[in-house]
């Protein structure tokens, strides 16, 4: 195989070099007021050891790489947060996480050339799962985490040529500009269920690839992700209280492909995903199948006036980033917030929709909460709901895709 990349490639030039060492450190690209403000000692970033494990990385591995960021004398941003060294070099998160995805790459091409399939296709899956952590959590702006991405998808496109069905990429025209979206499809001749899959505010697309390989693949349903508003291939767009807009254009744009079977889509998401699911089925109720919605906020955690005093800087700045505003004016962040509520839109609680949903939740979860879950399900008229019993939210993802997979295959097989 020739390796031709199709994007910007992650050149070590002079002008590079000193672009990166220029560029913003993550904890103040969506804040004004980052340096001069207090903070609590400890990270910045949300450490989502969970997750990254059940995506197939060695949590020794992750230790090691967050010892190396932890150690670092280099400057920061703030002293107090750990994961704040400027530029890009030894202790800055993304510089670390890189230096793992481009060991990865290069291991996942040494292997192709060796005619190794799924040794390359191993090594270029965790390539793009450590670049996609290097630009966490995914900021506009933020130069580095721009970078990563780039990389990310490159290795996740390598990977995908060396899949049984090779991954398939769907380009949607949307705004002005044209969305890209992976599409997973199951080994067969005849058209398939489909399931949209919609990541949280926090994720890439290629963060859900073992949610097809493991859960919804073996059972004949193909998986079709796509990036929220602000995220990724969705970076063009920013979020705004109908959050399912570009999840809906996605849906009208796949009725015509022939792989697909029509009459059999469903929407899965988690956290902000599960709100613009479960948005589409009030708009969209003849299109779709089913909703899950795992741990998402509609309601609750959006009209609570104390939630930004309690929550991590990291997450002000996730909603700022995605709703184009200055995590610096948190107040005024809460209220716009405060409109997404799916409620005062008029939609929870006052009307149910013919969709069935399944909403999935954890009873010590602030976001996605218990009532938020109840609420949900009572709005549908096949409604159910699965509460978590493992200890967090986090620890319980694999119990969560397992249970909304048998789920779905009950309404689309």
């Amino acid at each position: 195989m020739t390796w031709q990349p199709d994007m910007k490639d992650d050149g070590s030039g002079a002008v590079k070099g000193m672009q990166r060492k220029q560029a913003s450190e993550t904890s103040s690209v969506a804040n004004s007021q980052a340096g001069q403000r207090p903070v609590q000692s400890g990270w910045y970033r949300r450490m989502q050891v969970f997750k990254w494990a059940w995506q197939g990385l060695d949590p020794l591995l992750l230790q090691e790489v967050q010892a190396r960021i932890a150690v670092s004398t280099n400057k920061r941003t703030h002293e107090d947060l750990i994961d704040t060294v400027i530029g890009y070099r030894p202790g800055n998160w993304n510089y670390e996480w890189s230096q793992e995805g481009a060991l990865r790459m290069h291991d996942g091409k040494a292997a192709s050339a060796a005619g190794e399939r799924d040794v390359a296709r191993k090594h270029f899956l965790q390539s793009c799962l450590f670049y996609t952590i290097a630009g966490y959590p995914h900021l506009r702006g933020d130069v580095l985490a721009e970078d990563a991405h780039v990389l990310a998808n490159q290795a996740y496109r390598y990977a995908g040529q060396l899949m049984n069905d090779p991954l398939q990429i769907i380009k949607v025209p949307y705004q002005g500009h044209e969305l890209q979206c992976y599409l997973h499809l199951p080994k067969t001749d005849e058209p398939v269920p489909l399931v949209i899959m919609a990541g949280g505010g926090d994720a890439l697309q290629s963060d859900y690839f073992r949610v097809f390989r493991d859960y919804l693949g073996p059972l004949g349903i193909a998986v079709l992700g796509v990036d929220m508003p602000g995220v990724g291939y969705a970076e063009h767009w920013k979020l705004d209280q109908d959050t399912c807009a570009l999840h809906l254009q996605v849906l009208h744009h796949i009725q015509d492909n022939p792989w697909i079977n029509r009459h059999k889509i469903a929407m899965m998401g988690m956290r902000a995903g599960g709100h613009a699911a479960v948005r589409a089925a009030y708009l969209e109720p003849d299109l779709l199948a089913g909703v899950v919605a795992i741990g998402s906020p509609v309601h609750e955690a959006m009209v609570d006036k104390q939630l930004a005093s309690r929550v991590p800087q990291m997450l002000l700045d996730q909603w700022a980033s995605r709703l184009g505003l200055d995590a610096a004016y948190p107040e005024l962040m809460m209220a716009t917030v405060a409109n997404f509520s799916l409620r005062r839109q008029g939609l929870l609680g006052s009307r149910r929709t013919s969709v069935p949903m399944l909403a999935i939740a954890h009873p010590n979860d602030e976001y996605g909460t218990m009532t938020d879950a109840q609420l949900i399900a009572s709005s549908s008229v096949q409604g159910e709901l699965v509460r978590l019993k493992r200890p967090t939210f986090a620890s319980s993802i694999d119990t969560a895709f397992v249970t909304a997979a048998k789920w779905l295959a009950k309404r689309l097989l």
